[in-house]
């Protein structure tokens, strides 16, 4: 009788002792001697869960047997082969079709009578049952921690775990913290990544910043002394967030803020052409670091144009309202001293981090987040961690990929045709002066758009005669 050995192992599983495909299959052939049956191929999953039938070794072991090219399948044990009770009989209705006993080293099964089906049956139903039994008591303890303050897993950016489990803060990663939320109202992410860079602060998991990894650290409430806690009892996506314990960096007033500026940013280029507005997706305030936004008022003389703080609009800020034409004239008037300073700032930017390799940056880290999450599910299906501990870490990469999506898009939110060089640059901001009247509104904002990544401007004087004074601006 001629007796073949199925052994697998899960990545999880790679370090753990007597769980090694080498102990495996020693085992499963001092069994067969034992039994004084022939030796027989060897099949073997290295690295793969048994959360379904779905391995290289295991279908092929499907066709063999139904080629009856053995009489005896011999595992280590019966988790070995499956964790399914469904795939369990299916395997089993396979071997009984073709007259293949199956026999485990560990476990006393005797397949060939109704019995001994049921019996193996029922132990494959009691540890599949004991599994989720156990996700649930893992979770309702994840539950408790929550609520409690307690971190599972590392602590957020700025915070340190203590002696009892809780998080409290790294007064010295808290600054940064801080210092990160207060810039996001006057800046833009990649700005301040590389500001970070610059003064050689280390990103959260060390390495340098970028601009999806401040994205992802300003939309953690975390910081406001909250825990992002699962719902969705069936699925990875849906999260509230819940009162902790731990202390807030950051108020829920000043997070709400950030996450507004956040929106209008990442949708504002896409609007960049619809707007009736030139400066409307550009124009921020020197003061408070919010953009302004257009509006208009019809009189029997026409129309008038003009900009409003939204800072002073939820009345953070008291920047005054400015009229288009004032802003116009500001800009034309200065535009000899932005083309000198852009022939410097330009030259300068030649060096910075270069978008192509940036775009492959943010495809392989779409590929390694693609990975890790094959490895968490294998992990869950090997046991290795809990149902709870699977959602989190899935949600913590689907984060991370939607941070990683908002980046990549941000190289694409401006056309094809407004993608120019710096000589273009300059030849626009020249020609400005002498065709700007000759243009249409939407076409004034789009060489706007694509000279400017941002204007900031300060108001002087009193009304009627606020005047717009421009006080920085980026460049595209």
């Amino acid at each position: 009788m001629k007796a073949s050995i199925y052994i697998r192992v899960s990545t999880a599983e790679q370090a753990a002792e007597g769980f090694s495909l080498a102990a495996q299959q020693q085992r499963c052939t001092d069994f067969i001697k034992s039994q004084g049956w022939e030796l027989g191929e060897v099949y073997k999953d290295d690295g793969y869960s048994a959360k379904d039938l779905n391995r290289p070794s295991m279908q092929r072991l499907i066709q063999d047997v139904k080629s009856k090219k053995f009489d005896v399948l011999v595992v280590y044990r019966l988790d070995r082969l499956v964790r399914s009770v469904l795939d369990l009989h299916q395997l089993l209705n396979i071997f009984d079709e073709h007259n293949i006993m199956f026999k485990s080293v560990t476990e006393v099964f005797d397949t060939t009578t109704a019995m001994g089906r049921l019996f193996i049956s029922i132990v494959g139903a009691m540890a599949q049952w004991e599994r989720e039994n156990l996700s649930e008591r893992v979770k309702m303890g994840l539950e408790r921690k929550f609520l409690e303050g307690k971190r599972i897993g590392g602590p957020a950016f700025g915070y340190r775990i203590d002696e009892d489990g809780k998080m409290v803060i790294d007064q010295e990663k808290a600054q940064i913290v801080r210092w990160i939320f207060n810039s996001a109202k006057k800046m833009g992410i990649n700005k301040i990544a590389k500001i970070l860079n610059k003064q050689g602060i280390d990103s959260p998991k060390g390495g340098n910043w970028t601009g999806s990894k401040v994205a992802y650290l300003l939309r953690n409430p975390t910081y406001t002394g909250k825990i992002r806690y699962l719902v969705n009892r069936n699925g990875y996506g849906e999260k509230e967030t819940i009162d902790s314990n731990h202390p807030a960096l950051i108020s829920e007033e000043e997070y709400n803020e950030v996450q507004e500026i956040l929106k209008k940013r990442h949708g504002g280029r896409k609007k960049a052409h619809t707007s009736d507005y030139p400066f409307s997706t550009i124009l921020f305030c020197n003061r408070c670091g919010s953009p302004y936004s257009g509006a208009r008022q019809e009189n029997k003389s026409g129309v008038t144009y003009y900009y409003r703080c939204n800072g002073t609009a939820r009345g953070i800020c008291q920047a005054s309202t400015v009229l288009e034409e004032r802003l116009v004239d500001e800009l034309l008037n200065k535009i000899n001293l932005i083309i000198e300073e852009s022939k410097v700032a330009l030259e300068s930017e030649k060096e910075e981090t270069d978008n192509k390799f940036r775009l492959k940056q943010i495809e392989a880290e779409l590929q390694r987040i693609k990975k890790r999450r094959r490895k968490w599910q294998e992990a869950f299906a090997n046991d290795a961690i809990s149902l709870e501990e699977l959602k989190e870490r899935m949600n913590e990469e689907k984060e991370k990929e939607e941070a990683l999506m908002e980046e990549l898009e941000a190289f694409n939110t401006v056309p094809n045709e407004t993608d120019v060089s710096k000589d273009e640059i300059i030849d626009a901001l020249k020609n400005l002066k002498e065709i700007w009247y000759h243009l249409s509104r939407k076409e004034q904002k789009e060489i706007l758009n694509m000279i400017f990544s941002r204007i900031y401007i300060k108001t002087e004087g009193e009304r009627p005669h606020i005047k717009p004074i421009i006080t920085d601006y980026e460049l595209l």
